[in-house]
Order: structure tokens, then C-alpha cells, then sequence
């Protein structure tokens, strides 16, 4: 990831990465 996905994450709500991390969840079931 390095900056970009610091930058990414800074940028999103922490509702938004929840809602991103169940479907990564979901797709890797």
C-alpha cells in the first residue's frame, strides 16, 4: 500500500473502511 493507501484511508470515514473490510470479507468467503 505505502503512501497511497495511508493517504486512502486518511481520506475515507471509518464507517467507509467497516463497510469496505466486510466486503473484502465477503468476497473472500
Amino acid at each position: 500500500m505505502g503512501v497511497f493507501g495511508q493517504s486512502a484511508a486518511a481520506a475515507v470515514p471509518p464507517s467507509k473502511v467497516l463497510e469496505l473490510s466486510q466486503a473484502m470479507k465477503d468476497s473472500l468467503t
